[in-house]
C-alpha cells in the first residue's frame, strides 16, 4: 500500500439517539448517520441516502432468514 495512502483518521461517534438507539459516525470529512429507514452518508461536497438494508448487505451483513 501506498505510504501516502495510510493516513490515519480518527473515528468519532455519538452518543445513541434518544428515541432509536443509533449513533453517528464521523470519519475525517465523511459522516454517517442512521434513522428507522435510511443510511445518510456525507462528505464536503455532497450526500448520499441509502435504504439501511441494501447499506448493511453492501457492508456484508445479512439478515438471519437469509443465513
Amino acid at each position: 500500500m501506498n505510504a501516502a495512502l495510510k493516513e490515519k483518521v480518527q473515528v468519532i461517534a455519538s452518543e445513541p439517539d434518544p428515541v432509536l438507539g443509533y449513533r453517528k459516525y464521523k470519519f475525517g470529512s465523511f459522516s454517517f448517520e442512521r434513522d428507522a429507514y435510511f443510511v445518510h452518508v456525507r462528505w464536503p461536497k455532497g450526500m448520499h441516502t441509502i435504504e439501511v438494508d441494501r447499506f448493511l448487505r453492501r457492508l456484508g451483513f445479512r439478515r438471519a432468514a437469509e443465513r
